[in-house]
């Protein structure tokens, strides 16, 4: 069973790199690993972590390429994205700089935005301060705006995770965990995202993608960020009062964000949509793939 599931990894991973246009973008002292698909209204896509890559994506968002040029990329530090991972080298800034040297490279006047997770926490800053070149935003399973709500979903989240922290535990003091091992990077992010799901045995088919060395940077990039970002007081609710920006949210009717930060962050986006998808949790793209598209699709288009 381990060899076909490897062979089609190694089919997919070749038709991504045979059909995408592959490119480097550099920015702040990094070099920004992009693939380019389609043509049409540029759409620029944000995943999640801190610290995971573009793969986990690829397989449910590429369908956009029909009608855009949907550029996937690897944040900072995060894949093949190479760059020292530092307090300094984390700062939310640089990963705002990183889309403008993203929209810069192609020459594009405007863009769009399709994030996912703690990807939208970036895009949330991005329209904040550059709303004047973002033509439309897609906010999918959106990560807590303030200090106060991300505490909450962590508190959500630990008493959720309580039945899985043992195994959790183990893999993480594992020989192979900590030389980098995509296998056991795998196990654990299927340990931990299972409680994500509407339908738990669906964190199956998610597939993390990473290599030995974007493994290996992976904590790294989401212990600092965390300690110097995500931990710290933060609150965006009064900056995007002021964000025109055509905006789409998607929550999971099942998502472990609370819907009460979700429905907040609707009132401050004046110029939203709110869509709550059934039986879903984070990962709506897989478990209501068709619905998911019909939706954002149907905004940008």
């Amino acid at each position: 069973m381990l060899k076909y599931l490897l062979a089609a990894l190694l089919v997919s991973f070749f038709s991504y790199a045979e059909e995408a246009r592959e490119v480097f973008v550099n920015s702040s002292h990094c070099n920004l690993f992009c693939r380019v698909f389609g043509e049409g209204d540029p759409l620029i896509v944000l995943h999640g972590g801190p610290g995971l890559t573009q793969d986990y994506l690829l397989p449910y968002l590429k369908e956009l390429e029909k009608s855009n040029t949907v550029i996937f990329f690897d944040q900072r530090g995060s894949g093949r994205s190479f760059c020292e991972i530092s307090k300094e080298s984390m700062r939310m800034e640089h990963f705002v700089a990183d889309i403008e040297a993203i929209r810069n490279h192609f020459g594009f006047k405007t863009i769009s935005l399709l994030a996912h997770s703690f990807g939208t926490f970036v895009a949330m800053k991005y329209a904040a301060s550059h709303q004047e070149k973002l033509k439309n935003m897609v906010l999918v399973s959106p990560s807590p705006a303030s200090f106060k709500e991300y505490n909450a979903f962590l508190a959500i989240s630990f008493v959720q995770l309580l039945p899985s922290l043992e195994q959790m535990g183990k893999i993480a003091k594992s020989n192979s965990f900590a030389m980098g091992d995509p296998s056991a990077y795998a196990e654990y992010y299927r340990e931990l995202f299972q409680y994500f799901f509407y339908e738990k045995q669906k964190a199956r088919e998610l597939d993390i993608g990473m290599t030995r060395e974007a493994c290996l940077s992976n904590l790294k990039i989401y212990e600092v960020v965390h300690k110097n970002t995500l931990l710290r007081p933060f609150d965006l609710h009064s900056e995007l009062r002021n964000v025109k920006t055509r905006t789409l949210i998607v929550r999971g009717k099942n998502d472990l964000v609370p819907q009460a930060s979700i429905e907040q962050l609707h009132r401050d986006l004046v110029n939203s949509r709110f869509i709550l998808l059934n039986n879903c949790g984070h990962f709506p793209f897989i478990e209501q793939r068709a619905e998911f598209l019909k939706h954002v699709g149907g905004f940008l288009n």
